[in-house]
């Protein structure tokens, strides 16, 4: 199998409807060769159909589209798309987003003059009216050389370019050298453990803050008008758990968004269930130990002040974080 420079992984769950956007970013592209596989996750409308018809007409050898027969979630199709690639580097596109017409072009060339094992630029959002603006905070337009763990500033500077695994370059021999896969457990911060565990793992990074190369489409319907407190709490707790496993406490910094993020969660979805769910929280030894460290070790004076007497059971003043 011919070893081209890029692979770009696309997971697909009832995409019918946006996918033929997404693959036509990809044929736009001004980069010469790369691999897509498309991967359907056992839609239940037309999106194999969709893609079997697009790379009939657009794509080419290098081009696949994979089927499961089971839905597996977003996790488990991305560590399948791993598997199956041939990239030097690997990409991930979502079914309803798109590339710049120059991304691959772009992160390549950054790649081949730096030689880091993972390159970030930013990307924008796009609303229902095509309106754009950037992701990410603008942090100059000027790519910088980063490793992970060895400047506190910059690391809580660029730390939210870590939130996604989108508009971003990950070399492939890494990924494979130190087993890094999506975790299936997670339906929410998936991306995040799965990209600081690689920015941790590599040699080098480059940061592009002035760059943008991917397209998010916000969802109108976004889960954030219904979502459920305490599964995402759930979810929350594992993270965390997880990441505190992977940057060890000489870099406890690094969870401290996800710390706050927990108890901003709590207040801003949990309703009436608020006084039980941080009840919960407080019996719940790792975690408050955790929540605990972090925030008294890094966080600001009212989150300091805050967090034992929420954990104490006062939670009327949720409303202040």
């Amino acid at each position: 199998m011919q070893i081209l420079p890029l692979t770009i992984i696309i997971p697909a769950h009832n995409a019918a409807k946006t996918i033929v956007r997404t693959l036509d970013s990809l044929a736009a592209q001004t980069a010469a060769e790369f691999e897509v596989i498309c991967l359907d996750d056992a839609s239940s409308d037309e999106t194999p159909a969709v893609i079997d018809e697009y790379l009939e007409h657009h794509g080419n050898a290098n081009w696949h589209l994979l089927r499961q027969v089971e839905n597996r979630g977003v996790s488990a199709t991305r560590n399948r798309g791993l598997e199956e690639a041939h990239g030097e580097f690997i990409m991930f596109l979502d079914a309803d987003d798109c590339l710049t017409a120059d991304c691959c072009e772009h992160l390549l060339r950054l790649q081949a003059t730096s030689q880091a094992d993972l390159i970030l630029a930013n990307a924008w959002r796009q609303d229902a009216s095509g309106a754009r603006r950037l992701h990410f905070p603008a942090l100059g337009e000027t790519a910088i050389p980063w490793t992970l763990g060895n400047n506190m500033d910059a690391d809580l500077a660029f730390q939210p370019f870590l939130d996604t695994c989108w508009a971003k370059l990950f070399r492939r021999s890494l990924l494979q050298d130190k087993h890094l896969r999506f975790s299936a457990d997670l339906s929410f911060g998936e991306d995040t453990l799965f990209t600081m565990t690689a920015a941790l793992a590599a040699q080098s990074c480059i940061l592009d803050p002035g760059y943008p190369v991917y397209v998010y489409s916000e969802n109108p319907q976004s889960c954030v008008h219904t979502i459920d407190a305490a599964r995402r709490l759930g979810d929350l707790r594992r993270l965390l758990l997880a990441l505190a496993a992977a940057t060890g406490p000489e870099r406890s910094y690094l969870l401290l968004r996800k710390a706050k993020e927990y108890l901003w969660t709590l207040k801003r979805f949990g309703g009436a269930d608020r006084a039980q769910l941080l009840e919960k929280l407080a019996q719940d030894t790792e975690l408050r130990r955790l929540l605990t460290s972090v925030i008294s070790q890094h966080g600001k004076w009212k989150h300091r002040w805050l967090l034992p007497r929420l954990l104490d059971g006062h939670a009327w003043l949720l409303r202040f974080w």
